[in-house]
């Protein structure tokens, strides 16, 4: 199976935009690698959600470069690193939240990226809400009645 990866950001009606996102999913035997990326400061951080252990770290690329000459620079490029939760029902374990508040999308949106799936952007005073899931095979989108935009994987 080949490396997938979904692109998806919030937008408003006036078509600007916040940030994108890249969800990549990297199949390896018995250890398949999910890596999530906003894509405005790709190259310097990032989320991985290993099968035991989630992590967000420094890109290992960019982790000198950032703290070069920086006093008590940290030792690591780990930043936080937690356990897997508990599964939400079969096969789901929900990974992440990422909210996204009305006011976000205020860059234009420059020759549209046809692999970007985009989530309408919430009225003021709410947030759009994309969650995530470990393992995306499938992407689906839908419109709850308290978010906005929902991006669901699952298998």
């Amino acid at each position: 199976m080949a490396t997938r990866e979904i692109r998806f950001g919030v937008r408003d009606d006036l078509g600007r935009r916040a940030a994108t996102w890249n969800l990549t999913f990297v199949p390896r035997p018995n250890e398949p690698q999910v890596y999530l990326i906003c894509r405005s400061i790709a190259g310097t951080l990032k989320t991985s959600f290993h099968p035991k252990v989630w992590r967000h770290a420094y890109i290992k690329e960019a982790f000198p470069r950032l703290f070069e000459g920086v006093e008590d620079a940290p030792d690591d490029r780990c930043i936080e690193e937690w356990t897997r939760p508990e599964e939400h029902g079969p096969g789901v374990t929900w990974a992440l939240r990422i909210l996204v508040p009305w006011s976000a999308p205020n860059a234009p949106t420059e020759d549209e990226d046809k692999r970007i799936i985009w989530i309408s952007s919430a009225p003021e005073p709410r947030w759009a809400s994309a969650l995530t899931e470990t393992n995306p095979l499938l992407l689906t989108k839908t419109d709850p009645a308290n978010a906005h935009g929902l991006v669901r994987l699952a298998r």
